[in-house]
C-alpha cells in the first residue's frame, strides 16, 4: 500500500500474502522430511505440486479468469500439497500442531537467527522489484519482473540442492572428513557449470523473453541479459553457506546479509538513477560479485581456524 497501484492490484496482493501463513507451515513440516533424511518424498511432492500449479494455471487462464485464476491456483495447490505434506510426515514423526505451547530458549534463538537471515537475504535478493515500485512505474514492475522471475529459476535448484546436502555436511563436518580442496573444488565446479548455462541464456535473452511472453516484453531481454549472471556468484557460495550452517556459523551469514543488503539498497538508488532498469540488474551483479566471494573468503578462514577440515 506504500506504493501507487490501483485498488484491485492491492487486494490481489492481499490474496497472494495468504501463501505466507502456508509456507511458514510449509517450511516447519520440510524439516521433518530432512531431519529424516526422505529427500526422496520431498522430491517428488515438490515435483507434483509443481506440477498441478502449472496445470491450473493454464485451466483457470483458458476459463477466462485472468489473474483471480493465477491467486486462486497458489492458494489452491499450495493449501492442497501443504495438508499432503502434513499427511505424509505424521508417518514420520507424531506430533501435534496444536500442542500446548513449550518454549524452549534455545531453539527460540535458532529460529529468531534463522529468522533474521532470511529476512536480510530478503533484502538483497528480492528487493529489487518493491523498489521499482518506489521509483519506477507499475509497467516497469512488469518488465523487470519477467526477467527477474526467470533468473531466479536457477536459484530454486540452488535451494533443493542445499537441502539435500546440508544433512551430508553435517555428518562429514561432525567425523572430520571434510578437505578445504573438496569445498574450494565444489565451489568452483557450481559456478564453472552455471556460467556456462548463464552464457547461453544471455545470448539467447531477447529471444527467450519473446518466445514466452511476447514483443511487448521485449526490453526485458537486455535485462535478463545481465541479470542472470549474479547466479554464478550465487552458486559458487552454496558449499560456503552450507558448510556455515553444517557447523553452527550462521552469524557469519547474518552479518554478510545486513552489509550486502545495505549496499544492493544503496546501489539501486544511484544506478537507477543512470540506468533506468538496467542499473537495478548491475546493482544485484554487483553485490553478489562482491559479496559472495567475500563472504567465501571469510568463511573458509573461519572453518580453518576452527579445525574442521580433515
Amino acid at each position: 500500500f506504500v506504493v501507487s497501484y490501483d485498488s484491485e492490484i492491492k487486494i490481489y496482493i492481499v490474496m497472494l500474502s495468504l501463501t505466507l501463513s502456508i509456507d511458514g507451515l510449509d517450511s516447519f513440516i520440510n524439516t521433518i522430511f530432512q531431519a529424516t533424511e526422505n529427500f526422496k518424498l520431498i522430491s517428488i511432492l515438490s515435483i507434483i505440486q509443481k506440477a498441478f500449479y502449472v496445470f491450473f494455471n493454464i485451466l483457470f487462464l483458458y476459463l477466462g479468469y485472468g489473474i483471480v485464476g493465477l491467486v486462486l491456483s497458489a492458494l489452491i495447490v499450495r493449501f492442497s500439497f501443504l495438508f499432503l505434506k502434513y499427511y505424509y510426515s505424521r508417518k514420520l514423526v507424531r506430533f501435534n500442531l496444536l500442542s500446548k505451547l513449550k518454549i524452549n530458549i534455545s531453539f527460540l534463538k535458532q529460529s529468531l537467527l534463522f529468522s533474521l537471515i532470511g529476512f536480510t537475504e530478503m533484502l538483497y535478493t528480492r528487493i529489487d522489484l518493491l523498489m521499482i515500485s518506489i521509483l519506477g512505474t507499475p509497467l516497469q514492475v512488469g518488465i523487470y519482473g519477467v526477467a527477474y522471475t526467470l533468473s531466479r529459476q536457477i536459484s530454486m535448484l540452488r535451494n533443493v540442492n542445499a537441502m539435500a546436502f546440508l544433512p551430508i555436511f553435517v555428518k562429514e563436518f561432525r567425523e572430520k572428513s571434510f578437505t578445504a580442496k573438496k569445498l574450494l573444488y565444489s565451489s568452483f565446479s557450481y559456478a564453472g557449470i552455471v556460467f556456462l548455462i548463464a552464457l547461453v541464456i544471455s545470448y539467447f535473452s531477447e529471444s527467450i523473453i519473446i518466445t514466452l511472453f511476447g514483443f511487448e516484453y521485449e526490453q526485458s531481454g537486455e535485462i535478463l541479459s545481465v541479470l542472470v549472471f549474479y547466479q554464478v556468484f550465487f552458486w559458487f557460495s552454496f558449499p560456503f553457506t552450507t558448510a556455515l550452517q553444517s557447523t553452527y556459523n550462521e552469524k557469519i551469514m547474518l552479518y554478510s546479509n545486513l552489509l550486502l543488503a545495505i549496499v544492493n539498497i544503496s546501489l539501486n538508488f544511484y544506478l537507477y538513477s543512470i540506468y533506468g532498469l538496467l542499473g537495478i540488474a548491475y546493482s544485484t551483479l554487483i553485490v553478489y560479485a562482491l559479496g559472495m566471494p567475500m563472504l567465501c573468503f571469510f568463511s573458509f578462514r573461519i572453518l580453518k581456524e576452527q579445525n574442521y577440515f580433515a
